[in-house]
Order: structure tokens, then C-alpha cells, then sequence
């Protein structure tokens, strides 16, 4: 199977997605979704719905369907918060979170009559995703500077992933941590799979080599 690998430094901050290619479509962004309903439960539609980056102050807005339920996707990994709207009903929004690689947080929203906003800490899923086999690993600036990484070679820093091994101890250090590594000593393997079979993108753009199918960079 081929083995994705995501690299992604909004901020110095190296975003790290490895998973099987096939079940479930796999992003370097993550997502916020939830439902929203009155007091007594009956739900809301058309309710809007902003997710807010508060490291960036970007606001990405949404709105709650006939179901009352609403999805915002591909937001960049950092710190958000949401606030819930709707005619006639105070304005509900969450305490800031952090939102991972590949994460999606899942919240329950009630709303209550009025016109003064008001804070709530909202239902959230748990971390740990019984659905995708994906696994996502997501280093701050702080980690990637202080990580103790021979020749400062970023790719390296992939094998801090459960399930990631280097098939040579020595070919991620030397010349294959300045410069594009022209021999198969300088991959990695993810659950066992052969090191070719990795795929590179930074930023959503493919960044593969044809010799080996290593990272194609200087």
C-alpha cells in the first residue's frame, strides 16, 4: 500500500500525515463539524456557523442545513474558535481549541432565546479516531527546533511517528541532510512498507523524485 507523507510549515510548524491511499481521501488540513438545535432539542437550520483561526484571525463561515448539522473543511492546523448564530437566539461560542492534521472536531451546539452572547464549552469528539487507519502527527516550531536531529534533516523528523523506521541508520545524516539524496539508503519506512512507496507533497504539491521516490528538494 502506498504510504502518504504531508509536509506542511505554516509558522515553522511541520505537519506530518501518514495513512493508507484508498478509504478515505487524506489532508494536510483539518475540519469542524457539528449540529445545532434549540433549547428543547428540536434542531435549527440555516443557523450560522464561523470558525474562527485565532492565531490568523481568518473566519471561515458555514451554515447549519434542513438536518441542522454543518461542516467547515480544509482549515490549516493551529488554534480556532466557533461561533453559532440564528434569528431570534443568542450567539454561542466555544473556548479556543487546537486543531490537528487530518483532525476533525465534532461539536453539539444549543441554542437559547435572546440576544447577549454567551460562552459554552461544547461536546467534543475524542482524539482517537476508531474510523481511519490515517496516522497524523503534527510538531510545533518549539519541537522541530529542539529535536535532537543529525544534519537538521527535516525528513527525519518523521520518524518521531509510531510505526516509522529509517532503512539505513545512517541515510538521513551527511550529504542526504543538505542536498537531494540520489540513494535508497536515505528513505523511510511506514508499517513495514517499502521505502519507494512513500508519497511527498508539500503543501499539496507533489514533490517526488523518479529515481528513488524521495523527496525532490536541495
Amino acid at each position: 500500500m502506498m504510504k502518504t507523507i504531508r509536509l506542511g510549515c505554516p509558522g515553522l510548524v511541520l505537519a506530518l500525515l501518514l495513512g493508507a491511499v484508498g478509504m478515505r481521501a487524506q489532508t494536510s488540513t483539518g475540519a469542524v463539524t457539528g449540529d445545532v438545535s434549540d433549547a428543547s432539542g428540536a434542531v435549527l437550520p440555516g443557523a450560522t456557523v464561523v470558525v474562527e483561526n485565532t492565531d490568523t484571525n481568518v473566519k471561515t463561515t458555514g451554515t447549519s442545513n434542513a438536518a441542522g448539522v454543518y461542516t467547515v473543511r480544509f482549515l490549516p492546523i493551529g488554534h480556532y474558535q466557533v461561533l453559532v448564530s440564528a434569528p431570534g437566539f443568542a450567539t454561542k461560542s466555544t473556548p479556543p481549541f487546537s486543531l490537528e492534521i487530518n483532525q476533525t472536531i465534532e461539536l453539539h451546539t444549543k441554542l437559547t432565546a435572546g440576544s447577549e452572547s454567551t460562552v459554552e464549552v461544547t461536546d467534543t469528539a475524542p482524539i482517537l479516531d476508531t474510523t481511519d487507519g490515517t496516522i497524523g502527527t503534527t510538531f510545533s516550531e518549539n519541537e522541530v527546533q529542539s529535536v535532537p536531529l543529525e544534519g537538521r534533516n527535516f525528513q527525519a523528523v518523521a520518524l518521531f511517528t509510531p510505526g516509522v523506521v529509517s532503512t539505513d541508520p545512517t541515510g538521513l545524516t551527511g550529504g542526504n541532510a543538505t542536498g537531494r539524496s540520489t540513494n535508497a539508503n536515505g528513505l523511510i519506512s511506514v508499517n513495514g512498507n517499502r521505502g519507494q512507496a512513500n508519497y511527498y507533497t508539500l503543501d499539496g504539491v507533489d514533490i517526488n523524485e523518479p529515481q528513488n521516490n524521495q523527496i525532490g528538494y536541495n
